[in-house]
């Protein structure tokens, strides 16, 4: 199995649950999730949610997101809107096997099958549950919409987690994880320490080629000489070898190595690159650069 994140796949998701339901979808999550967990300050119908004591987005530029688009679509695949203590009350559910305040809001099947590894995103050497990013023992979810940002992180062997949200396009990320490491007293795993040797030139053609993920973007590899070159965003890259198929490059002065991973079809012929949440469909060769 490939792992490639695709909001696509729950914005049909959340098509066949309205189906089976016959409901609409905020309707159906407002039933079963919001109302049972008294999240009283959460939505998707924006002209609801305007009612609410309500942050206004903003994008790094300064641009003021208004007014707030109204899409239906992107409902099941993160249009969620919420305070941080609806969303504090969403995480003690998960925590604690569906309960909250005493009750059983959530099935507790449920939870832990949220919470149950089913895919390896290479590339990031992480797991991917249902809806949850896995990676050790921290359990997590952020995402984004134009002009706002959010980050759910969870210990859940600690019961502790920590909600980050902000009405701008910046991630806090790094503010998360230090509030994390403060509620658990335990610092973050080192981490792992990327070790690179250099691809010997007869061994470079297998990976040149132009790969695209029709939702993000295109890369190159070629070869430069007798290096290999990862090519996006207009910037070139010099890739090394970490092991086999598993590839980095740095992607700035001083930065960690970023790994890549490609992937071999069952005939052995590279098929896809993966980086970062996203696998990148091989389409053709690339010439080599000069």
């Amino acid at each position: 199995m490939t792992f490639s994140y695709s909001n696509a796949g729950y914005t049909l998701a959340g098509f066949v649950l309205e189906k089976i339901a016959g409901k609409a979808f905020p309707d159906l999550v407002a039933a079963t999730v919001l109302s049972p967990l008294k999240m009283t300050h959460s939505g998707f119908r924006t002209v609801t949610v305007m009612t609410y004591p309500f942050a206004v987005g903003h994008k790094m530029s300064g641009e003021v997101i208004r007014p707030l688009a109204e899409d239906s679509r992107q409902w099941p695949a993160g249009g969620l809107f919420a305070s941080a203590n609806d969303l504090s009350r969403f995480a003690i559910a998960l925590l604690n096997d569906g309960m909250v305040d005493g009750q059983q809001v959530i099935a507790a099947n449920v939870v832990r099958t949220m919470f149950t590894p089913r895919v390896e995103i290479p590339a990031l050497r992480q797991q991917y549950g249902y809806g949850l990013f896995i990676n050790d023992r921290v359990v997590e979810h952020a995402g984004s919409n134009p002009g706002f940002t959010a980050v759910l992180r969870m210990r859940p062997d600690e019961h502790c987690a920590v909600i980050a949200l902000a009405n701008s396009d910046a991630f806090l990320r790094s503010t998360a994880q230090r509030a994390l490491e403060t509620c658990t007293g335990r610092a973050a795993p080192a981490p792992i320490v990327t070790n690179t040797i250099a691809i010997p030139p007869q061994q470079t053609s297998d990976y040149e080629g132009t790969y695209a993920q029709p939702r993000r973007w295109t890369i190159e590899v070629v070869r430069s000489g007798d290096a290999l070159v990862l090519k996006q965003f207009g910037k070139e890259f010099p890739l090394l070898r970490v092991a086999g198929d598993r590839l980095a490059f740095l992607p700035a002065a001083g930065a960690r190595p970023k790994e890549i991973v490609f992937h071999r079809d069952s005939s052995g012929k590279i098929d896809l690159l993966q980086e970062d949440l996203w696998a990148f469909k091989k389409l053709r060769a690339s010439a080599q650069s000069p």
